[in-house]
């Protein structure tokens, strides 16, 4: 019996301990596959915190100057260096331990090997991070408001017939080149005939109109007073002669003090050193038949079927490198552009007349469509007040590199000097249209231009060159108070946006007197701008506004990286590029671990070779 018991007791025993095994063996399986799970959450966790921690070591100048997250972008750092920083972090936060403690945490994951790996990383030029970003800047209020009161406040005016107006500079040019002889020649000879019949007949009656005749005496008479003194207040000079030594040497000088206007470049900011894409392309020591007829020895650059002037790239400084490069890019590739170029120097025309129906077709200035700033997207609409708040003009200085920055999203030349002529070009060409809409309709200036003309070109006999020399004087009238009030905007004033004839500033009287201190003194006739937006007055701030609103979104975007990497290259660090920049990544993380309870498996007959096996984890982080 004791035997039997003895055997109980010990069947008892041993199924005990296989349950108990069983039981231990489930509550350890748990507890690894427990582990093993939720290692995943932890290591994410140590990512997602590295990344902050990594991304928190932004660029700051960058943000400071442009309020723009960036990491990197500068002494060569790229996205090697930025995923080992990644790596390191990580490892730093699966080690944690309280601050004074004198234990760590039981490490119960044991994860060792851990390798991180770039999978996707973008800079501002990818996605919308640039987008998203401008508009984290902005207020979407203000972006409608300022577009909304700039839209309604423009008006078409429509106070002139173009067609005629063009007809009449033509027949002012025909006098100047001596071309109206060819073109009024079959004319001259019929008049002379008619003239001729006409003065028999009134031979032939003669003695019969002198009653008549002696009536009209005292009427004839007034009228040649009043001719006398129209021809006394034409003898002002040669308007026509003055306005080429006006002009000859541009715009800039008639309207602001050349010797404090910025000569400095403005480098590319290229996505690679050296890149020239496909597209941009082009053939050099291409001469262009227009070309040579304006001016001898000047290349034009030919691209495909259209005829376009490219400029040369600035000398690029590569990465940590100052190794320059130089690069030929085709910019500005507007139809006319080559038409809309004559005016930066002004020096190569054959008369006034064809030189002012030059600046009434001026192409930029045809384009510039105030109403378009209403069809503009959302993100164009940011990025134009974005470049309003954070960048210069000439009207509007600061500690920046680039002194015209408005102007160079504008115009995109590499000169700054050269982006500030376009944007007077476009001034003058667009307040042209108002003044002469102005001018041509009051009656005594007309009679003033008339006698003028008629003194110059009255030899010609020709009433066509003589109507035509006349639109020509009201053009160069209409040009120099266009020049008085760019002077203005230029010195921060604001100025009607459409005139009366008693806000015009220039007296005919002073036609043949003026220079480009004479216009600026006048221009200091207006008031001061205070920004606001008003209905009746604009400014320069608004006249860029208006002009960047035609340029196209991708110009703008392109152009505010260069002008933000030359901005920090010059003042902080030199080997700073925008297109480095990160502002995006997606890492993948692969880990190994070690079982906790090898044996476990040993239990089963499984033979583990290495006793460990390996994880991945995805983890993304951008700026906003």
């Amino acid at each position: 019996m004791n035997k039997k018991k003895l055997t109980a007791q010990g069947s008892i025993t041993v199924f005990m301990t296989f349950i108990f095994m069983i039981i231990l063996s489930l509550i350890l399986d748990i507890f690894e596959n427990t582990r093993i799970i939720s290692s995943t959450g932890y290591m994410k966790n140590a990512s997602l915190s590295a990344e902050k921690t990594l991304f928190g070591d932004y660029n700051l100048e960058l943000y400071k100057e442009y309020g723009l997250f960036g990491y990197g972008g500068y002494n060569g750092i790229d996205y090697d260096d930025m995923c080992q920083e990644f790596r390191e972090i990580v490892k730093k936060n699966l080690c944690v331990k309280p601050e004074n403690a004198l234990l760590t945490y039981t490490d119960i994951y044991k994860i060792k090997n851990i390798t991180v790996k770039t999978e996707k990383s973008q800079g501002f030029k990818d996605g919308d991070n640039w987008d998203r970003q401008i508009k984290a800047c902005l207020v979407s209020d203000t972006v409608d408001e300022i577009a909304d009161k700039i839209k309604n406040k423009h008006s078409e005016d429509g106070t002139y017939d173009e067609k005629e107006v063009y007809k009449k500079l033509d027949d002012a040019d025909s006098y100047e080149t001596g071309k109206y002889k060819e073109k009024y020649a079959d004319k001259n000879e019929k008049g002379s005939e008619e003239k001729q019949g006409k003065t028999e007949i009134e031979n032939s009656d003669k003695d019969g109109n002198k009653s008549e005749k002696n009536d009209k005496t005292e009427a004839k008479k007034d009228k040649a007073d009043e001719k006398r003194n129209d021809m006394e207040d034409a003898d002002i000079g040669n308007p026509l002669e003055m306005f080429k030594e006006l002009v000859q040497n541009g715009y800039l000088s008639l309207v602001c003090d050349i010797s404090e206007v910025s000569n400095e470049n403005i480098e590319k900011a290229l996505v690679e050193d050296g890149y020239v894409s496909e597209e941009k392309k082009v053939k050099e020591n291409v001469l262009s038949e227009s070309s040579k007829k304006n001016k001898a020895g000047k290349n034009v650059l030919l691209e495909g079927s259209e005829t376009n002037k490219v400029r040369k790239n600035v000398l690029l400084k590569g990465g940590g490198e100052n190794k320059a490069r130089k690069n030929v890019l085709s910019e500005d590739r507007e139809k006319k552009i080559s038409k809309s170029k004559k005016h930066e120097k002004t020096e190569d025309y054959e008369s006034a007349g064809s030189f002012l129906k030059n600046i009434f077709s001026n192409t930029d200035m045809q384009d510039t469509d105030f109403k378009a700033i209403g069809s503009c997207g959302t993100n164009k609409l940011s990025e134009m007040i974005y470049a309003e708040k954070k960048l210069t003009s000439y009207a509007k200085s600061s500690a920046s590199a680039v002194d015209y920055g408005m102007e160079y999203l504008i115009c995109g030349k590499e000169n700054e000097r050269d982006n500030l002529t376009g944007v007077i070009n476009r001034l003058i060409s667009m307040r042209m249209l108002i003044n002469f809409a102005i001018i041509s309709k009051d009656e005594v200036i007309k009679a003033k231009a008339l006698a003028t003309a008629t003194a110059i070109a009255g030899i010609t006999g020709i009433e066509p060159v003589i109507k035509g020399v006349q639109y020509a004087i009201i053009a160069i009238l209409a040009f120099e108070e266009s020049c008085i009030d760019t002077a203005a905007l230029l010195d921060g004033k604001k100025i009607p946006l459409l005139k009366n004839t008693t806000d015009i500033k220039i007296k005919y009287e002073e036609i043949c007197t003026v220079s480009g201190s004479f216009f600026r003194e006048k221009a200091r006739q207006y008031q001061e701008s205070d920004g606001k937006i008003t209905a009746n007055f604009i400014d320069y701030r608004e006249y860029l506004f208006a002009f960047l609103a035609v340029v196209p979104e991708e110009k703008i975007k392109s152009r505010l990286f260069d002008i933000i990497q030359h901005d920090l290259r010059t003042r902080y660090n030199e080997s700073f590029r925008i297109h480095d920049c990160i502002v995006a990544a997606d890492y993948n993380i692969t880990y190994s671990m070690k079982f906790a309870f090898p044996f476990l498996w040993n239990m089963y007959g499984k033979d583990l070779k290495y006793k460990k096996f390996r994880r991945q984890v995805s983890v993304s982080y951008r700026y906003g």
